[in-house]
């Protein structure tokens, strides 16, 4: 009798293993495919919007800087816009393609489209996003020129850093908002409690990274000056900036992976150290294109360096947060 319960008590673990190995793979080719969906659609998207000439974008950078006027004078302001400047007292700012957000409703539309949903459904979302992430985008302008009015010194902080973080988060905000009305709510974070991990995730390494940037930078530098010390040329890069802006978003993907709830912390670790990887070699990208630039005067190089920079501040640290919540939400649907 007991050799019949032990061979049935084999037997249910064995089972139980198999079934828990098929549910980790199934969960790992589900993964796969949305990644796979995400990654192709993202390029599809991005590569034609990042080769469009800028003098195209003229209507979309006027819509977008009248409607940062509209909430401007809602605000009590009294800017001036003309064509795609706006003007506050002494304070002028130029809206341009970058300032559109064009970008991070690309990326927005391609993780709709490789999310598993109805097509009609797909099309709402992206329409609404669309509309929204704009509204959202011209309230950011909005604000940052009025900070540059009244408070000048801070205005790059919040241009370059605080504003893409904020714009960061309301993109994943809408795509964990859409998800969960478009899917079985139970295995997605909820939008506003991520919202604000991602938030209480950030600031502090905000504050611990402000004294580390130039250390950082000071090494892709010395790193950059080697490249081109090995093909006998002497480069000397100058730290000209308190901080560098780009390498902050080592920040942004810190406060995306951690926000997920209940994940292994050697898990959140090891996707960090592959996005730290791939974000300092598009640091060391970059650096190079603005040696090409200033020392060997390859203006062609400048639009290539754009397109760096824009995968290292925004769709690297997006791709990877959303990509890192997909797979725990596969993971807890098997």
């Amino acid at each position: 009798m007991r050799g019949k319960r032990s061979k049935l008590n084999k037997q249910a673990d064995q089972n139980a293993f198999n079934t828990s190995k098929q549910n980790l793979l199934s969960a790992r080719n589900q993964c796969c495919s949305f990644t796979w969906t995400f990654l192709i659609s993202a390029a599809l998207l991005l590569i034609p919007v990042s080769l469009i000439p800028e003098a195209w974008y003229g209507p979309l950078n006027r819509l977008t800087a009248n409607l940062s006027v509209v909430f401007m004078r809602m605000m009590g302001m009294a800017p001036l816009v003309r064509g795609t400047n706006i003007r506050l007292t002494e304070f002028t700012v130029n809206v341009i393609s970058e300032c559109s957000a064009i970008h991070l409703i690309a990326l927005f539309a391609a993780f709709i489209l490789a999310f598993p949903a109805g097509m009609t459904r797909k099309l709402i979302g992206i329409a609404v996003g669309v509309v929204l992430i704009s509204i959202v985008n011209s309230m950011r302008i909005g604000a940052i020129t009025m900070i540059g009015q009244f408070y000048p010194n801070l205005f790059d902080v919040f241009h370059i850093y605080l504003g893409q973080l904020a714009m960061l988060s309301f993109v994943v905000f809408m795509c964990l908002f859409w998800c969960r009305c478009v899917s079985n709510s139970d295995f997605l974070e909820r939008p506003a409690g991520f919202f604000l991990r991602f938030l209480c995730f950030s600031i502090v390494p905000f504050l611990l990274w402000l004294p580390l940037n130039r250390v950082y930078q000071h090494f892709v530098d010395g790193f950059v000056e080697t490249l081109f010390s090995a093909a006998s040329y002497k480069i000397i890069i100058p730290l000209t900036h308190d901080f560098y802006y780009q390498s902050f978003s080592l920040v942004t993907m810190a406060g995306l992976l951690f926000a997920v709830k209940s994940v292994k912390l050697s898990t959140r670790l090891r996707w960090f150290a592959v996005g730290f990887f791939v974000l300092t070699l598009l640091q060391i990208a970059i650096r190079i294109c603005n040696t090409w630039i200033t020392a060997f005067h390859m203006q062609w190089v400048e639009a290539v360096s754009q397109i760096i920079y824009f995968l290292c501040t925004q769709a690297i640290p997006l791709g990877i947060g959303l990509l890192f919540v997909m797979k725990v939400r596969a993971e807890k649907i098997q």
